[in-house]
């Protein structure tokens, strides 16, 4: 099983690379709504936020959208990101 958190995923105790994700959504979100996004980062930008984090699939990439649908949320872009450099 994947497990994903906000530094990067595993299967089992080996790391695996995993797609890393910038998605904006129009106006502010509500920590409550933000919280239906765990592990994914959030800042405002323009009005919009900007959830963005690890994503280990597209199955998981899916399911986000399909989240921020049944949420009601309008999607304003979606954009994979370079991967964040390790410092080990």
């Amino acid at each position: 099983m994947t497990h994903i958190t906000r530094s990067g995923a595993t299967i089992g105790d080996m790391p695996v690379d995993v797609a890393r994700y910038a998605i904006r959504v129009r106006g502010r979100l509500s920590d409550a709504v933000l919280s239906a996004f765990d592990g994914m980062t959030s800042d405002v930008a323009g009005g919009d936020t900007v959830l963005r984090g690890p994503v280990a699939d597209q199955v998981e990439l899916h399911r986000l959208l399909d989240r921020i649908r049944s949420l009601g949320v309008e999607l304003v872009e979606l954009r994979r990101t370079p991967p964040v450099e390790s410092s080990t």
